[in-house]
């Protein structure tokens, strides 16, 4: 006859489980496993047992790994409210919560948005939104984190923006940057 195998976590006391409580959630999983194999393993029929336990033996390396200290949302600037308009020759937009105002002479407008997601790095995750203003103006904001942008106009680099800047853009192509004069990062 087999002795039970003593389950760790059965003499905490209640404070001590409550403590437990906001712990990692990988870690109240990998714990359950843990509860699991030993309740089977005090048991006599081990075969069917051990065959339902088997996923969980195989994905808790994978939660050992995962951590709890990371980050788990990437650094994305806000996009609530985003949108793009053309109309009556001023284009208006709010993208990753920056407003624009353009001046253009052609009508339709676009947007294109893009997600390089980084599973194992979220900080690495880049959120792309390319948006125009008739067949003249191409705007690309690149996230840089959850409050920056990289901003590129008509293909030339204009350094970065942040959430809240308003950008205007005359009908000379001139950039304005929170009122202030903005040139592209090779001709400042």
């Amino acid at each position: 006859m087999k002795r039970p195998i003593a389950d760790p976590w059965s003499r905490l006391d209640v404070s001590q489980k409550e403590k437990q409580g906001s712990e990692c959630p990988w870690k109240t999983v990998e714990r359950r496993a843990i509860q699991t194999m030993c309740r089977l393993h005090s048991e006599t029929d081990l075969g069917g047992k051990m065959r339902g336990i088997l996923p969980i033996l195989m994905l808790a390396p994978f939660f050992m790994l995962a951590g709890c200290n990371r980050v788990s949302t990437p650094g994305i600037p806000p996009t609530p409210g985003d949108f793009v308009r053309n109309q009556s020759g001023v284009g208006t937009a709010q993208v990753f919560g920056i407003d624009f105002r353009v001046s253009v002479s052609s009508s339709g407008a676009s947007t294109e948005d893009e997600i390089d997601a980084n599973f194992v790095d979220v900080e690495q995750t880049i959120a792309r939104k390319r948006f125009t203003f008739g067949e003249e103006i191409v705007i690309q904001l690149d996230s840089i984190n959850e409050s920056q942008v990289g901003f590129t106009f008509n293909d030339l680099d204009f350094g970065s923006l942040n959430v809240r800047d308003q950008v205007s853009i005359d009908s000379e192509r001139n950039v304005m940057v929170n009122g202030t004069s903005r040139l592209p990062v090779g001709f400042r």
